[in-house]
């Protein structure tokens, strides 16, 4: 169990559909180099044998590791794994070959060996690296499961329960459902790691602020979001719970409906009113929020010289339909999707959210303590540390749709090349990441924080006039 200021590692699953088998009859190749004609052959039947037998090896450990877990045999793991494919062994075979024509003629210990069959002492220490982590990938890809196959897990093991109720399943049984996805999930979080583990405390920016706070909003005056983004979608119906009833699964997949009403978003113009909405809404409730919180937990004090609100340009708008199993979403973090330690994530529900139709998540990484980000009214929001804790989406069996916008905020020094090393706000080493490495992410405000009034100093530019990309998530992506 943690604490609330450590946290234990664990290792491993995400996702994606398993890859089929490719059959073949091993054979030679040979070429010939310069004028004494060398020949270079590399069986790929003893290539196909290293990869196999390191294949084994590797799933063999795994197996040992599950079954002292588990105190079983652990057989269920394996049977999710499978040797590598043959068209890993053709790549390392062009591979060797490449690499043995590229070395002198001349070379003794290369005339040697140019007639043999490879071997682990004769490969070089860069191919077996890349070797190995071919194989180790190719494993982890059977411990994958599509959105509809988690979707599938989860649903098995769903309890008859009212809407009110916080979670539809048991704590032991979800944690069975859940084992072979989070092996995966946690191997990519740990793989992400940068100045320290990041299940930790150690080097990680603002560490108080990434305790999950639920917070209310004006969403009749002030910041109604559901309403301008219904009016945006030139719906006739008020309730966005409800988009699912013009689906038709027999002529349509969900996805390709959604995009359908959605379509008005990907039109500068259009989507003005909603983008001018949602950029008061960060900029006059959510960084605010965080700004207080961040001089209650003494973050930084009021004699600093201002704060830098980096924030997503656009939300990300996620529509979950009853009973889509592609909606479904196996546990994983920001982390292992490249992103950097320094967001905190918010999620702004549109609509009620409760049961399975609701985001489930942890509250602190490696706790695993599942619970739903529920909401049963418009006007709650969600500020909690979705870079490195885990979260999922199980199958909507309730007859709502849920629309909810997710997006990122990360606080930095006005120049943060001055930062220093204990500086509780990002340094450089967490200021580039899949997100931002290339311009147009994000906007960013500057707050006032030694000023006699806590007021936004300025506005990179106008978030109607940017462009949001995939970046941004759907409808971009």
């Amino acid at each position: 169990m943690l604490s609330l200021k450590t946290a234990s590692q664990g290792t491993s699953p995400g996702f994606h559909h398993h890859h089929p088998h490719h059959h073949g009859s091993p054979t030679s190749t040979s070429t010939s180099s310069g004028s004494g004609s060398t020949s270079d052959t590399v069986d790929q039947t003893s290539c196909c044998s290293l990869v196999d037998a390191m294949s084994t090896a590797e799933a063999s450990t795994s197996t040992a590791s599950s079954s002292a877990t588990n105190g079983t045999t652990g057989s269920s793991s394996s049977g999710l794994r499978r040797k590598p494919t043959m068209k890993s062994s053709y790549a390392l075979t062009s591979m060797l070959q490449q690499q043995q024509q590229q070395q002198p003629q001349d070379d003794e210990e290369y005339t040697k060996h140019s007639n043999s069959s490879p071997t682990l002492s004769m490969i070089p220490d860069t191919t077996t690296t890349t070797l190995a982590s071919a194989i180790v990938a190719d494993a982890a890809a059977m411990t994958r499961m599509s959105p509809a196959e988690f979707g599938a897990a989860l649903h098995a093991i769903e309890q008859p329960s009212s809407q009110d109720s916080s979670t539809p399943f048991t704590e032991s049984q979800l944690r069975k459902a859940l084992e072979c996805p989070l092996r995966q999930a946690r191997k990519l979080r740990d793989n992400c790691r940068g100045p320290g583990p990041q299940t930790s405390w150690i080097g990680l920016p603002y560490p108080s602020l990434r305790e999950e706070r639920p917070f209310l909003y004006d969403h009749m005056h002030t910041h109604p979001l559901a309403e301008i983004l219904q009016r945006t979608l030139n719906k006739t119906t008020t309730d966005l719970a409800q988009l699912h009833q013009t689906w038709d699964s027999t002529q349509m997949t969900a996805l390709q409906h959604q995009r359908q009403l959605v379509a008005p978003l990907l039109d500068k113009h259009e989507r003005t009113q909603f983008a001018h909405a949602y950029e008061s809404f960060v900029t006059s409730c959510c960084i605010p929020l965080l700004h207080a919180a961040a001089l209650r937990h003494s973050v930084f004090s009021t004699s600093s010289a201002g704060v830098v609100y980096r924030y997503q340009v656009f939300p990300t708008i996620n529509i979950v339909y009853p009973n889509d199993p592609e909606a479904c979403r196996p546990p994983s973090c920001d982390l292992a999707h490249g992103k950097s330690v320094g967001w905190l994530h918010f999620h702004i529900p549109l609509t009620a959210a409760c049961n399975t139709s609701a985001l489930y998540c942890e509250r602190y990484p490696g706790r695993e303590d599942w619970h739903a980000l529920r909401c049963t009214s418009v006007g709650l929001g969600y500020c909690w540390d979705g870079a490195r804790c885990h979260s999922f989406v199980p199958l909507n069996t309730t007859n709502a749709t849920r629309v909810s916008l997710d997006f990122r905020i990360l606080l930095v020094r006005p120049d943060s090349l001055t930062s220093q090393e204990d500086d509780e706000l990002c340094r450089p080493l967490h200021l580039t990441d899949s997100l931002t490495r290339i311009p147009g992410f994000y906007e960013q405000a500057t707050m006032d924080v030694g000023g006699a009034s806590r007021i936004l100093l300025r506005r990179r530019s106008s978030p109607w006039s940017a462009v949001p990309d995939a970046r941004c998530g759907f409808p971009f992506a």
